[in-house]
């Protein structure tokens, strides 16, 4: 069987993930600022709410050459927000 080669910058991502990096730190590693472009530059064609587990909400937005990115905010550090509660307060009860 035999590999085709990757035609866009998703699929070279894709194809050279490895256990240790997401992507090297090289001029020849080019298709990251592909990527990145490709990311900022093309209209959204459509979101939808990925399924409701968790606490924060995750989004998927589909971009007009239909690729699908998944958007998930960072999580907060609920310290700035709740610096007066006891240590010993659980997450899960945590009021924000």
């Amino acid at each position: 069987m035999r590999c085709r080669k990757p035609r866009t910058a998703w699929e070279y991502f894709h194809n050279n993930i490895t256990q240790y990096e997401l992507y090297r730190n090289s001029s020849e590693q080019a298709y990251v600022d592909d990527l990145l472009k490709n990311m900022a530059t093309l209209p959204v064609a459509g979101v939808e709410e990925m399924a409701k587990k968790g606490t924060q909400i995750k989004l998927i937005f589909t971009l007009s050459d239909g690729t699908k990115l998944l958007f998930k905010p960072m999580r907060s550090l609920q310290d700035l927000f709740c610096s007066n509660q006891p240590d010993d307060f659980s997450r899960p009860s945590r009021p924000i």
